[in-house]
């Protein structure tokens, strides 16, 4: 940010009145939920990293952040006092140091309805900007729910905001690449969010069940290797299933993977490297699905699925989340019943998982072949991005800028490190190998286009991601066989237009001026 700018800020705010599993002997210390100060912790120089702020007053401003009432976000944005958890109380520091620093006051306002939760911001958004009655500062939202709205003209583009230094570390750049459109970006996310590292798909391997076998591998030297792909997951998963009751696969069994034929479909765009959207020269988007790619990634997943060796639980509607079957993918897994779990991070947090006696390794998911270049993660559409309304003026914008800017800064080097060195690597995962890969896994961390923007592109009543859990649910319910080619065949050209039409908009919208 300029020396002007900063001395307009100053002038105008100094006015205001006062913005793993693990054994018997460790389940003592994974309860006990200690504080551990990032000075504490072993390797940590890198979340030493600054924002280039200054010195800044904004004379006690209160700056209130929308944000969804429902239990994934819980204590993401706000946490009232000190309870002895890591990661709440890394939060509570995180906004005392920001309230400290800029002189301002944190304050959440939170939203569950009418409708649909992951909507119910930016639906108070668009009928407050509409009728001038704005009550809130800044935007903590489900990142499709927000995406869904980019062409209304309802945020502030972040590209503007010079406070915003979105190349740092502290921001994710594979967001930023697929958020960002023509000359905008309306949404950001990284440390400032808790959700950005909870909602990452990985595979749990039960290391006693792996050993079980004399001639069992060493899947960390084979993701080494280059070799964790979808083929070698499912060689793997039919070795190590066992009938225990009834002839035929039922959830009684044990098995080599447990996973879910609906959600848990999602992250094979990333880890199988699909485009869907790819970027032109003027920052905007084309359609380039590669359909024979995404052929071999369903009939491979599919075989898999299938396989003796693979069990899927049905999608939990019902649960508070909307995801309960991951609850008893997680129960299973813990257990012992399965050798491997397709599970989010966030999974990990769960009592069943933390009270294993078994000790587990975290693997990437399994990439598309051995020439793939690199493993990705893929994140649950519903973690969080931040955003402004575009109601602002330009310059509350930088002051509103500023608190994100702060805000994230300081989550790299408190609430990171608590969350990811001590709750995640140090309670929840309890061998160095894991410890590396999940650096590797949250570095890696990859979305198409499409994936962002996925409900501001619905074409004939789907999404890309739509299309390819029904092929899923078709065929591992009821046998349906598969034709992927034809499935995304009128999509194609539905998608193609309704592209046209979002970013027409959106055009239009930057033309005058955001």
């Amino acid at each position: 940010m300029t020396k002007r700018i900063l001395a307009i800020l100053l002038a105008l705010f100094m006015l205001i009145p006062c913005i793993v599993a693990c054994g018997d002997n460790d389940k003592q210390d994974k309860e006990s939920g200690d504080i551990v100060d990032t000075d504490d912790y072993e390797g940590t120089d890198k979340y030493e990293v600054y924002d280039d702020l200054g010195d800044l007053d904004f004379g006690g401003k209160v700056v209130s952040i929308a944000n969804v009432d429902r239990t994934w976000y819980d204590h993401e944005v706000f946490v009232e006092k000190i309870t002895g958890d890591t990661v709440k109380d890394a939060i509570y520091k995180r906004n005392a140091a920001v309230e400290k620093r800029l002189n301002i006051e944190i304050m959440p306002v939170r939203f569950r309805g009418p409708g649909v939760v992951q909507f119910a911001v930016v639906n108070d958004l668009q009928k407050n900007i509409l009728g001038g009655t704005l009550s809130y500062d800044l935007i903590h939202n489900p990142s499709y729910a927000t995406a869904s709205y980019t062409s209304r003209s309802l945020f502030y583009n972040l590209l503007k905001v010079d406070a915003l230094d979105l190349d740092k570390v502290y921001w994710s750049k594979y967001f930023n690449d697929a958020a960002s459109i023509g000359n905008g970006q309306y949404m950001a996310t990284g440390a400032i969010s808790l959700s950005f590292y909870r909602f990452i798909f990985a595979t749990l391997v039960n290391n006693k069940v792996l050993e079980s076998h004399a001639d069992s591998p060493d899947l960390v030297e084979v993701l080494r290797q280059g070799k964790w792909t979808l083929e070698y997951q499912k060689q793997l998963a039919s070795q190590y299933y066992v009938d225990k009751g009834e002839p035929g696969k039922d959830e009684q069994d044990d098995f080599g993977l447990v996973t879910s034929d609906y959600l848990n479909v999602d992250p094979y765009w990333s880890s199988c490297d699909i485009t869907v959207l790819k970027k032109t020269s003027n920052g905007f988007y084309t359609y380039d699905l590669d359909i024979e790619r995404v052929s071999i990634v369903v009939d491979r997943v599919l075989s898999m699925f299938n396989d003796n060796g693979t069990f899927c639980y049905l999608l939990d509607g019902k649960h508070e989340t909307g995801n309960g079957e991951q609850i008893e993918i997680a129960n299973k897994f813990a257990q012992g019943g399965a050798l491997m779990a397709t599970l989010r991070l966030i999974e990990l947090e769960d009592i069943s998982i933390r009270n294993m006696l078994d000790e587990y390794t975290v693997l990437p998911m399994p990439k598309y072949d051995e020439n793939q270049d690199d493993y990705y993660s893929y994140i649950h559409d519903s973690f969080t991005a931040v955003s402004i309304p575009a109601s602002v003026n330009d310059e509350e914008a930088e002051v509103l800028g500023a608190v994100l800017e702060a805000m994230a800064s300081e989550s790299y080097r408190t609430v990171t490190p608590a969350y990811y060195e001590t709750a995640l690597k140090l309670r929840y995962v309890d061998n160095p190998e894991s410890s590396e890969i999940l650096d590797m896994m949250t570095q890696n961390v990859k979305l198409d286009a499409a994936v962002v923007y996925m409900h501001a592109l619905v074409a004939d009543n789907s999404t890309v991601l739509t299309i390819l859990r029904k092929i899923s649910v078709d065929n591992y319910r009821s046998g349906i066989s598969p034709n992927v080619g034809s499935s995304f065949a009128s999509f194609s050209g539905a998608i193609g237009k309704k592209l046209n039409s979002v970013q027409a908009a959106i055009m239009q919208m930057q033309k005058k001026g955001n």
